[in-house]
C-alpha cells in the first residue's frame, strides 16, 4: 500500500470516538408499512462504502439505494434529511489528497442525488476543502442546504427553511416545515458568523407556525445532543429534533417536553425512519443498519455499485500522479546533494534503532512497484 493510500486510510479512521459496538440487534421486523415516512442521517463523513469495520461492516450508499427500494416501509413517499458532516470525515485535508477527496464528495452527492436527499444542514467538516469548494459541491445537489444561523460576510448564507408537502395515508397533505441550525463555537471557515441558535429558533418557529402554517416543525441541527436538549427546553412549537455533530446513538429518541430528538450514530451504517402522520407521537421509530443484507449481489451492480467502482479508479489515477510527483522530487533532491527533504536517510542519522524497525517493515517498501 502506498503512502497516499494509508493516508486516505488515516483520515477514514478519524471520524469519531464513538466505539460502541454496532450491534444487529437494531435490525428489526418493519413496523411501518405505508407511507409517509421521514428519513435521517447525520456525520456520514463522505462515506460512499461500507465502513472498514473486520467485523459487520455497515453502511455504504449503494446498500441505502437498495434499502430504499426494498424494505416495506419506504415504499411510497418519504422526506429524507441529514444532519451535517456529511461530505468529508475531516475538518483538513492535507494538500496531496485535495483533489481525491474532492472527487469523492462529488460522487457521493451524485449518489444522494440519486437516492432523493430533500434538505442538510451543513456541519464544520462540510468545509475541510474551503467556502469555494462547499459552493461547487452545492451547485451540484439537487437538495437544499438549510441554516438559519449562518451568515457570511453580513449576508445569509443559505436557507433558512424549507416547506415541504407529503401526503397521508388517508390522501391529506402533512405540511412539513424544517429548518437548519449550526452550533455555536464550532470551528466553521473564519469568514462565517453564527448567530445565537436559540434565539434564530424561536424566530423561524414562528414564522413556520405562523404564515407558514405548517403541521409539524422539524429542526435540523449541527450543534450535538446537549445543545439539542436545551434546544428543545427552550423553544416551544418544534415537534423533532434532528440532530448531528456529537455522532450520538440514540436508538430510541429522547423526547423532551413535546419535542422529539433523533440522531443515528455515524458514517452512514444506520437509517432512522420516522412515520409521518398527525398528530405526531413517533411511534415505529426504527434504526435500521445497512448491513451486508442489503448489498447488491455482484452479478448485478447498482447504478451506484457502478459509480463508485468509477470513483475509486479515478482516485487511484490521482494517487498514481501524486506518487509520481513526489518520487520526482526525492529523486531531485538526491542528484542535487541537497538537505532540504528530509526522507529516512536523513531520520536515519539521529534515529538508527527507529530507522532499523521501520526497513523491516511493508512501509519501507511503499514505492515498490
Amino acid at each position: 500500500m502506498n503512502r497516499l493510500a494509508l493516508s486516505l486510510l488515516a483520515l477514514c479512521s478519524l471520524g469519531s470516538p464513538f466505539a460502541k459496538a454496532h450491534s444487529a440487534e437494531t435490525r428489526v421486523t418493519p413496523v411501518i408499512q405505508h407511507s409517509p415516512v421521514i428519513l435521517y442521517s447525520n456525520d456520514v463523513l463522505g462515506e460512499l462504502e461500507p465502513c472498514g469495520c473486520r467485523s459487520n461492516p455497515l453502511g455504504g450508499m449503494s446498500r441505502k439505494a437498495n434499502l430504499l427500494k426494498k424494505y416495506p416501509a419506504l415504499q411510497g413517499e418519504k422526506l429524507q434529511l441529514d444532519a451535517g458532516d456529511l461530505l468529508f470525515s475531516t475538518g483538513s485535508v492535507p494538500e496531496t489528497l485535495r483533489d481525491q477527496t474532492l472527487l469523492q464528495a462529488e460522487y457521493l452527492v451524485d449518489a444522494l442525488n440519486e437516492t432523493g436527499l430533500d434538505a442538510a444542514v451543513p456541519g464544520e467538516k462540510d468545509f475541510a476543502l474551503g467556502v469555494t469548494s462547499f459552493k461547487k459541491l452545492k451547485s451540484k445537489a439537487k437538495f437544499q442546504y438549510l441554516a438559519a444561523n449562518l451568515s457570511l460576510r453580513g449576508k445569509p448564507f443559505l436557507r433558512s427553511s424549507l416547506v415541504v408537502s407529503r401526503k397521508s395515508r388517508q390522501g391529506k397533505s402533512i405540511r412539513v416545515g424544517v429548518f437548519g441550525l449550526v452550533g455555536e463555537g464550532l470551528p466553521f471557515p473564519k469568514e462565517f458568523k453564527i448567530q445565537n441558535a436559540i434565539a434564530a429558533a424561536k424566530k423561524i418557529t414562528a414564522e413556520l407556525r405562523g404564515n407558514s402554517k405548517v403541521d409539524l416543525v422539524v429542526a435540523l441541527t449541527h450543534q450535538g445532543l446537549e445543545k439539542d436538549r436545551e434546544l428543545a427546553k427552550q423553544v416551544p412549537g418544534i415537534d423533532l429534533i434532528i440532530g448531528g455533530h456529537d455522532q450520538s446513538f440514540l436508538q430510541s429518541p429522547l423526547k423532551i417536553g413535546k419535542t422529539w430528538i433523533y440522531q443515528a450514530s455515524f458514517r452512514n451504517q444506520h437509517l432512522g425512519i420516522i412515520p409521518l402522520a398527525l398528530p405526531f407521537e413517533s411511534q415505529g421509530h426504527e434504526l435500521v443498519e445497512l448491513s451486508a443484507e442489503w448489498a447488491s449481489p455482484e452479478s448485478a451492480p447498482s447504478s451506484i455499485d457502478l459509480k463508485i467502482t468509477q470513483a475509486k479508479a479515478k482516485i487511484a489515477e490521482l494517487n498514481l500522479l501524486e506518487e509520481a510527483k513526489f518520487s520526482a522530487l526525492v529523486e531531485k533532491s538526491a542528484q542535487s546533494g541537497a538537505n532540504q527533504f528530509q526522507t529516512f536517510p536523513r531520520c536515519a542519522e539521529c534515529h538508527i534503532k527507529q530507522f532499523d524497525f521501520w526497513r523491516k517493515t511493508p512501509h519501507a517498501n511503499a514505492f515498490q512497484p
